[in-house]
């Protein structure tokens, strides 16, 4: 990865950005591992259940706040890693016109990067991107599709 980060020694200096070039000293190496691994089963010739498990990764990095507060100076934020689960189903009725399909999902997040506005800021809406220890997600989607003709299929989900 390469890049700049800021350097408030640098901020005087032309052509007065105050950003450096990220050398071995200022760069970060980040290697992971990201298994995907799903099985789907027919339970009858029009419909299927599945099951898929992923992880993600999301890289971290050393940012620079230029404003008081707690956050002022170079900060670095960790890693996000997160373990998708998704149960799906799958249908298709009347002759294969009409499909009925839907997705079930939790997401396991560890060290979630998130913004926020730290208080005291003096400059309002100045993002900060920090670590949310433990978080989750969860929903469903559901989706139903009919094919009127060759050419005209209409469809919805939520």
């Amino acid at each position: 990865m390469t890049g700049t980060l800021y350097d408030p020694a640098l901020f005087f200096m032309p052509p007065f950005t105050g950003y450096a070039a990220l050398n071995d000293r200022t760069s970060e190496t980040f290697n992971r591992f990201l298994p995907k691994i799903g099985a789907t089963y027919d339970v009858m010739p029009n419909q299927t259940v599945g099951f898929t498990f992923a992880q993600g990764y999301r890289q971290g990095f050393a940012d620079y706040f230029p404003f008081q507060g707690s956050f002022f100076g170079i900060y670095r934020v960790a890693p996000e890693t997160l373990d998708s689960y998704e149960v799906s189903y799958r249908s298709r009725w009347l002759n294969d016109a009409l499909q009925l399909n839907a997705n079930f999902f939790y997401y396991d997040y560890t060290n979630q990067q998130v913004a926020f506005e730290p208080p005291g800021t003096l400059v309002p809406g100045y993002a900060v991107i920090t670590n949310a220890r433990k978080s989750h997600s969860y929903g469903a989607e559901f989706e139903a599709r009919y094919r009127f003709n060759e050419r005209l299929t209409a469809y919805a989900s939520v």
